[in-house]
């Protein structure tokens, strides 16, 4: 990181000096630092918030356990994504190797494996079983709750 020059203090006579003022640097790095707070306060307001809504939203508990399954099955699709390394031609035609794959990309590399036969087939019907549980007990709340009118 560089440090702020400031041409405010000048040496003995008239030149100009380009010496770093150390109370600038530090001041920037205090307000960066507040920033870094703020935000980090707000991350955490909208956390708090949006898991305030969720326990509302789901007081009978049935649509966390169906979202929770949901999780757990994509979490088995995900380790079974990242148990092998596909092959050359799957990296480069999925665009495996960029930072950010998707799911897109992770369902179709597993299809690919699941046609070449070259690893343990995976079995997507828990993910889209839970999937299904999950979309149709939300779908009716769409309009409910008010996200679309």
């Amino acid at each position: 990181m560089d440090i702020p020059l400031s041409r405010s203090h000048a040496p003995r006579g008239n030149a100009v000096c380009d010496a770093p003022r150390l109370e600038d640097y530090v001041t920037s790095l205090n307000s960066r630092s507040t920033a870094a707070r703020k935000t980090s306060v707000t991350t955490r307001r909208v956390g708090q918030y949006l898991g305030a809504q969720a326990s509302h939203l789901h007081a009978d508990g049935t649509s966390a356990l169906q979202a929770q399954a949901v999780l757990d099955a994509g979490r088995t699709l995900w380790q079974a994504y990242f148990a092998h390394t596909d092959v050359r031609t799957v990296r480069d035609e999925l665009k495996l190797n960029r930072s950010d794959v998707g799911w897109y990309q992770i369902r179709n590399a597993l299809k690919a494996r699941n046609s070449s036969g070259d690893t343990a087939p995976v079995d997507f019907t828990p993910f889209e079983i839970a999937y299904k549980k999950l979309s149709d007990k939300l779908r009716p709340q769409v309009y409910e709750l008010g996200f679309l009118r």
